[in-house]
């Protein structure tokens, strides 16, 4: 009876201590072993060329899965010629070196904004790299289970002057003219620059502020000008102002900062397959 006691003795203390170590390998693994989460760039814009002085795209990344908490992803930014990390007090990219996801959120967009920095260093081509994803409070670092996604974009800085290559998506391509002075400026769309010949207005834009027209995706490939004026005022103007064409796939390039005089912008539109290129001249 005595040793029928003892060994159900040790049956249960051995059944005690399982358990123990069953809740506390548990515990661990909630701590230090989190979901496997695979993160990507989801966005198109993969190898966009932008003007240095005002070129903008916006970059999209999303999780395979929602998280139960919310969670920061960390970003790297290179330069081909380092000067995003030598250049002392300006820097030609602004960005958001994080982005935030709230508990279950799946995915999150944040723009990258050029500015020149003055310096003439031609053609810079940026690397945006995921480099980490954690929970907001630190406790899940999961750098680690970041697999077998698309962890990089590239993004081609051209200095200067027009011309500019532009690879998108079909669909309208969003003209806008801001401006805040009092001036009347409007905005036209042609097939050939200037007004002689009966060339009629594809778009306008001309009684309000700011103006905004399409470039439609309907239209064939072929030679397009964006007109740029100050009604009824005579040149020079001097007149600060932003245009910006903004193409299907969220890609933004700001071509004007200031209207001096009427001007023509000449944009080369061609379509292979679900590609569409623009080439804007001066």
């Amino acid at each position: 009876m005595k040793n029928i006691l003892k060994i159900t003795t040790i049956l249960l203390l051995c059944l005690v201590w399982s358990c123990e170590q069953d809740d506390s390998g548990a515990n661990e693994d909630l701590v230090v072993t989190p979901t496997q989460v695979t993160v990507s760039f989801t966005d198109q814009n993969d190898g966009t060329v932008l003007l240095e002085d005002g070129g903008a795209v916006t970059l999209e990344v999303t999780l395979d899965q929602a998280l139960t908490y919310d969670s920061i992803l960390t970003l790297d930014v290179t330069s081909s010629d380092g000067s995003i990390e030598t250049t002392a007090g300006v820097m030609e990219v602004a960005f958001t070196p994080v982005a935030n996801l709230a508990a279950g959120e799946t995915s999150a967009s944040f723009d990258f904004v050029f500015s020149d920095d003055t310096i003439t260093d031609g053609t810079e081509v940026y690397t945006v790299s995921i480099s980490n994803l954690e929970s907001a409070s630190g406790v899940y670092p999961i750098n680690r289970f970041i697999t077998g996604a698309d962890l990089t974009r590239t993004i081609t800085a051209v200095e200067g002057d027009l011309p500019l290559t532009v690879v998108t998506t079909a669909g309208d391509v969003n003209v806008l003219l801001e401006w805040a002075t009092a001036e009347d400026l409007d905005l036209y769309l042609r097939d050939e620059p200037g007004f002689d010949g009966g060339n009629p207005n594809i778009a306008t834009s001309w009684f309000s502020q700011p103006e905004s027209m399409p470039i439609a995706g309907g239209l064939a490939d072929g030679t397009y000008y964006i007109g740029v004026d100050s009604f009824l005022d005579t040149a020079p103007f001097g007149v600060p102002c932003i245009l910006t064409l903004t193409f299907p796939d969220a890609t933004a390039e700001v071509l004007l900062t200031e209207l001096n005089e009427f001007i023509w912008i000449q944009v080369d539109k061609s379509t292979n397959g679900s590609v569409v290129t623009y080439t804007i001249f001066n």
